[in-house]
Order: C-alpha cells, then structure tokens, then sequence
C-alpha cells in the first residue's frame, strides 16, 4: 500500500498481469460531532455488539457485504476485531432491523485516533441509509467519550461506502494504492 494523490493506470495493468488485484481508495477523516443522519429505515436499532451469536451473524454479514466465499481471513480479521474490543482497544457497533443484525462496524484505537475497520451492510439493506446510521452511532460516540479524537476511513474511490462517509462529515484527505495478490486457502500455511 502507498499513498498519493497521483492516479498510476499503468500500474493496475502491470499489477494484473502479474496476477495482482488493484485497488485505488480515499482516505477520510471525522473530527467532532457528526451531522444529523438521514431519516432511519422503520425498526432500525444500533448498538454495541454483544456475545457470540451478535459476532457470528456480523462475521454472515460482512462476508455478505464484500462478496466473500472463502471465509478464513475475515473469520480471522473478525476475531482480532473482537479480541480488541475485549482488552478495551476497540468498539463494534450493529445495526439492527426489526432485531436482525445487518450492518456491522469496528471503530479500532490507536495513538491518539481511530479507524473504522470491516464496515458492512448486508446487500439487501444497502441504500437504506442503514450504513449511515451504524456510522453516525459510531462518530456520535467517539465524539461523546473521547472528543477531539479523529477517526479515519479507507474506502473504495467513488463508491455508496465513501459517499456515505463524506455525508457523515467525514474530510477527503488522501488516497491510497493497493496491490493485493490473491491466495488460496490451501496456499496459507
């Protein structure tokens, strides 16, 4: 991963014919209280997710939301998310409809900022302005117990995700060049 503000085609190309993947993201950051949300879907609810069955129906939903069939890494990425909220490093969020859980987020510390990490809504949910609520509980939080703390978002450039970000007041600071090469299961040793 690099960061520029410079676009590189040529790199994509060269990247796919070694079999990497591309990926080109803005970054954002929210500082203080976020503006007022859109008017949330009926039934919608978010609070802090809560024992195993909360953390395996958001692991369903986030492997739904990024189109994942090999379910190892975010498996794995899930589990230090929550390790991280136990030891009091982390916070995650849900959205809930009805009851159903069908948008999670982490909002994970560090020196002096934090950053979202594994947001996502369930297909059928996206467009309903449910991402915007989880993000919003999340921003309204950290702005309550830790002020002055900015958050930060990598996001896919010119997606629903980074616009639901800018709406929620979230400043376009940067952008950022990924190459990921992608392994199998079996490969992971």
């Amino acid at each position: 991963m690099w960061e520029t503000d410079a676009s590189h085609p040529e790199w994509a190309e060269r990247a796919a014919a070694e079999g990497w993947e591309y990926a080109a993201c803005t970054v954002r950051r929210g500082l203080g209280s976020p503006p007022a949300p859109r008017p949330a879907p009926p039934g919608l609810r978010c609070r802090a997710l809560v024992g195993d069955a909360d953390w395996q129906v958001a692991l369903e939903v986030a492997l739904a939301a990024h189109g994942i069939s090999e379910p190892a890494f975010m498996t794995w990425a899930r589990g230090q998310l929550r390790a991280r909220v136990e030891a009091g490093e982390a916070w995650a969020f849900g959205a809930f409809v009805d009851g159903a859980l069908v948008a999670s987020c982490g909002l994970v510390f560090g020196a002096g900022e934090a950053r979202f990490q594994d947001v996502g809504v369930r297909p059928d949910q996206q467009g309903r302005h449910v991402g915007s609520h989880l993000i919003h509980t999340a921003l309204a939080r950290l702005h309550a117990e830790r002020p002055g703390t900015p958050a930060f978002i990598c996001a896919d450039r010119e997606t629903r995700a980074d616009r639901v970000y800018a709406a929620q007041g979230m400043a376009l600071v940067g952008h950022t060049h990924c190459l990921v090469l992608p392994i199998s299961p079996d490969e992971v040793a």
